[in-house]
């Protein structure tokens, strides 16, 4: 019995480093190019800054309400829902035509 628990925790392995992975790769992948963002955005250094401190945020506070939402529901529906809502929000932050755009996408990232 205890072996197929182990071959189940092993099946989901390289789901839960996906997700991990995503999340550190969303929060810190863009931030060689924040000069360039910056142009490309129309906007100031600080602006664009705030854009972690908005991610940040989001993931603190998306905690306190999907942690109990999985606890409801189970927390596969919620992890394949939260990684559809990071693929979407990073198409947003990726074509957003301003900073505003941006902030949002980026906010939702940490959702």
């Amino acid at each position: 019995m205890q072996q197929d628990n182990q071959i189940s925790i092993l099946r989901y392995l390289p789901l839960l480093v996906i997700m991990v992975a995503s999340t550190v790769f969303a929060s810190d992948a863009y931030l060689p190019f924040l000069p360039e963002m910056t142009r490309a955005l129309g906007t100031t250094q600080h602006m664009l800054q705030l854009s972690v401190g908005l991610f940040i945020l989001g993931a603190c506070c998306g905690q306190i309400f999907i942690g109990p939402i999985s606890d409801k529901i189970g927390r596969k529906p919620v992890a394949i829902a939260g990684f559809i809502g990071l693929i979407i929000s990073t198409l947003i932050a990726a074509k957003a035509p301003n900073i505003k755009i941006f902030l949002i996408a980026r906010l939702l990232q940490g959702i």
